[in-house]
């Protein structure tokens, strides 16, 4: 079973997969044994108060193994088609104004 979860925690228990599988476990009453693998989707710091959290939107993999990446992938282009491209000089790209004549 796959389920997603927005969680919001303190940043030494998001720090490494097994310290959140603990605080998952913990927080919606699952078995840590169960969660065969934990990817975070979202992740970003809350520091507005004096107390840091850090906000999660996880998928819990539950006696299922994942079947997709565990980070996605991002194609870049060729190193040679980027050079093939011809930047213009500064001084040709700039377009020029100039203020009308008082």
């Amino acid at each position: 079973m796959i389920q997603e979860f927005q969680l919001r925690a303190l940043p030494e228990q998001a720090i490494s997969e097994q310290a959140l599988k603990q605080f998952i476990g913990r927080e919606k009453g699952l078995d840590i044994r169960t969660i065969h693998s934990i990817r975070v989707l979202k992740r970003s710091i809350d520091a507005r108060q004096r107390t840091i959290y850090v906000n999660l939107k996880v998928r819990l993999y539950i006696n299922e193994i994942p079947h997709d990446e565990e980070f996605v992938r991002t194609d870049f282009l060729p190193s040679s088609r980027l050079c093939d491209q011809s930047i213009p000089p500064a001084s040709q790209s700039r377009p020029s104004f100039r203020l009308p004549d008082t």
